[in-house]
C-alpha cells in the first residue's frame, strides 16, 4: 500500500511529495508518468501485483490507458507487439515461464523494430528442490 509523506522541517520551498511504496507500486507509478496506452496482463505470480497496481491506477483515473486481460502470454506480448505498430506506448510483463510461452512473439519483434516495455518477474526464495539421493 502507497503511504504518502511530506518531508520532514519547515516550510518546503519545492512541494514534493515523498512516498513509500512497493516494487510493484513503483512500476505502475513509472507507466503513469510514461503516459502508457496499452497495457496488457495475465494472472502469473509475480507479475500479479504489477496488474493489480496498474489497475488500481486506471480505476482511480490516475492513468488512461487499455487494460486488456489476454488469455496466455502469447496473446498479450501479441496484443502489445500490434498495438505499437500503430503508434501506442505499450507495456506487459510475465514470469519467467510465461516468456518461454511468448518466445514465438517475443523473438519476431526486435526486427520489427517496435518499442515495447517489457517485465520479467522473478520469484526466488521460497521454492526449494530436493535432488534424488541417486544423482
Amino acid at each position: 500500500m502507497a503511504v504518502a509523506t511530506k518531508p520532514a522541517g519547515g516550510a518546503a520551498v519545492h512541494d514534493e511529495t515523498e512516498m513509500l511504496i512497493s516494487g510493484s507500486e513503483a512500476v505502475a507509478e513509472g507507466l503513469t508518468l510514461a503516459d502508457i496506452d496499452v497495457v496488457t496482463a495475465y494472472p502469473i505470480r509475480p507479475y500479479d501485483t504489477v496488474m493489480q497496481a496498474i489497475a488500481k491506477k486506471i480505476a482511480n483515473g490516475k492513468l488512461v490507458a487499455e487494460y486488456i486481460v489476454a488469455e496466455g502470454e502469447h496473446s498479450q506480448f501479441e496484443i502489445v507487439k500490434h498495438a505499437s505498430t500503430v503508434g501506442a506506448r505499450v507495456f506487459c510483463g510475465s514470469s519467467g515461464v510465461g516468456w518461454m510461452y511468448a518466445m514465438e512473439a517475443i523473438t519476431v519483434t526486435p526486427a520489427l523494430r517496435v518499442p515495447m516495455v517489457a517485465l520479467v518477474g522473478t520469484f526466488t526464495g521460497t521454492v526449494t528442490m530436493t535432488l534424488p539421493s541417486r544423482m
